[in-house]
């Protein structure tokens, strides 16, 4: 029994074949040995196959931060939040169009 690991030309990991199970193995699959087909089944997504040894992948890049949002979608937003709440409770409503409503 052997098994085998296809990858992308990065290295990343795009399947496992056991010639026990499959009786073609792709052409360019890498022979893994028991404890590289053990430790790549453990940690497949930090791995990469290089050079013919598995490293550890680099971590994913982070994510941006979200944009500021300007004024004006500020002011939409606490409007629109107003009139839901005003709809629940009429003396917000009251307050709220003739201007009165303040924050704590």
């Amino acid at each position: 029994m052997a098994q085998y690991a296809t990858t992308t030309p990065a290295g990343v990991l795009t399947g496992f074949y056991d010639n026990d199970l499959h009786d073609t193995i792709p052409p360019g699959a890498q022979i893994l040995t028991r404890a590289q087909y053990d430790q790549w089944l453990e940690g497949q997504g930090g791995l990469l196959w290089r050079d013919g040894t598995l490293v550890a992948a680099p971590p994913p890049p982070a994510a941006p931060p979200p944009p500021t949002p300007t004024l004006a979608e500020l002011t939409a937003e606490v409007q629109a939040l107003m009139a839901r709440i005003g709809a629940m409770h009429p003396a917000v409503a009251a307050a709220s169009s003739a201007g009165t409503a303040t924050s704590a």
